[in-house]
């Protein structure tokens, strides 16, 4: 810890903490629940439980893991919750979801290809939504919000070797749920 660090409050070190994560952690969460709304509600769910916890973190792990651990463990939770109370309506309500706001960098595509790329973002969100939470889970973690393999590992708690195999299975899933989707579309040659 730097003298600068020393002189601030854990309230201060904590407020630069919200800043530089809040929305990280609300992206996972609205590719982990598919629910703009049920995100948000979580996002802030996983901040007060981390502020709440935050005198005793030691740091090993990077803050990012961390938070993104109590994010998943939420998100495992109130999606059982949610399961539970909308089971009925579980397949209809994918189908009406909003899309989540993803931060990007600056570099935006030109018109035509925007519209585009939305729509195959559109397409790989309902695949991916239709896979199973685990396996859903692997793919958001690592290939949207790039996580590494020891972090993952660290968040959800598992061997490198499950992990792997459980990322091989749900990509092969998702592939799986993706070519009828995308051969329609991709008369292209």
């Amino acid at each position: 810890m730097n003298g600068a660090e020393g002189a601030q409050g854990p309230r201060e070190r904590f407020e630069g903490i919200v800043q530089d994560y809040h929305a990280k952690i609300f992206n996972f969460l609205c590719y982990m629940l598919g629910d703009r709304e049920e995100a948000a509600d979580l996002t802030q769910d996983v901040f007060v439980r981390a502020y709440a916890a935050f005198s005793s973190f030691r740091g090993e792990a990077q803050v990012y893991t961390w938070l993104s651990r109590i994010a998943r463990n939420l998100a495992i939770n109130r999606a059982k919750r949610l399961q539970r109370e909308r089971r009925a309506q579980w397949f209809s309500l994918q189908a009406q979801e909003q899309e989540p706001e993803v931060v990007t960098a600056d570099n935006q595509p030109p018109p035509g290809e925007a519209l585009e790329s939305q729509e195959v973002q559109k397409t790989v969100r309902l695949a991916l939504n239709a896979l199973p939470s685990d396996l859903k889970e692997v793919i958001v973690l690592r290939d949207i919000q790039g996580f590494s393999y020891e972090e993952m590992c660290q968040i959800m708690g598992c061997s490198l070797q499950a992990l792997k195999s459980r990322l091989f299975r749900a990509r092969a899933a998702l592939r799986q749920r993706l070519e009828p989707m995308l051969e329609g579309g991709e008369g292209r040659g």
